[in-house]
């Protein structure tokens, strides 16, 4: 487009990509709110929340939101830029709002259940509905879809895929240590959810899942 520099094409994706995170986390407000509530009324009965995964989780706000802010407004990952796709985005964009249907969808069947960090808090539930019914951890799953979109809505490699990459090791520790707190606190329930459950995608095939309680 005559009188648009190359740079300020540039520009409005990063400035999207920055606006959906913005609406993300103003959606998540109350939700961050009533975390705080939980800890200030000492409602937390099991806290698995360790100094690896605060590291973790501080690398993965630096991935999704720190380097994609550094690559739009610095040159330090110049380098690393490509040439913006408007198609690459507009699928970027599909992606993003896809997986925001399942983030919002998600904390609606949580509800007063959902914390921040694997714990259990007084009157915890297993939450087997909405999406629940068919995967364990959608929200995971949104995050994942998130991070795709970054790196089709980025036109840098770099601050593209760090979401992605950021978010990888995170996922790995809390995962599991979600899931073994869960079945050490709800025992032969959760046992049987996890035979009827994906992780992240529903099960085609349904066949026993052993695992132990880890009471270290």
């Amino acid at each position: 487009m005559e009188g648009i520099s190359p740079l300020a094409d540039r520009n409005i994706f990063f400035i999207c990509h920055l606006g959906l995170l913005i609406a993300t986390e103003l959606f998540r407000g109350k939700f961050y709110l009533r975390e705080i509530q939980h800890h200030r009324k000492h409602d937390v009965l099991v806290n698995r929340g360790m100094l690896w995964e605060r590291l973790l989780f501080i690398i993965m706000i630096a991935g999704t939101w720190g380097l994609p802010i550094i690559a739009w407004r610095t040159d330090l990952v110049s380098a690393a830029h490509r040439l913006p796709s408007i198609p690459a985005s507009l699928l970027g964009f599909v992606v993003y709002l896809t997986g925001f249907w399942i983030l919002a969808s998600a904390h609606h069947d949580l509800n007063h259940n959902w914390t921040l960090s694997p714990e259990i808090i007084h009157n915890q539930k297993l939450v087997t509905t909405g999406l629940y019914a068919s995967i364990r951890h959608p929200i995971y799953a949104a995050v994942w879809m998130m991070t795709i979109a970054q790196a089709l809505i980025i036109p840098n490699w770099a601050a593209g895929f760090s979401g992605m990459v950021s978010f990888l090791p995170l996922y790995l520790f809390r995962v599991r240590a979600e899931e073994r707190m869960m079945l050490e606190y709800f025992g032969t329930q959760y046992q049987q959810y996890l035979q009827q459950t994906g992780r992240l995608i529903p099960k085609t095939a349904r066949k026993p899942v052993l695992m132990k309680p880890d009471y270290d």
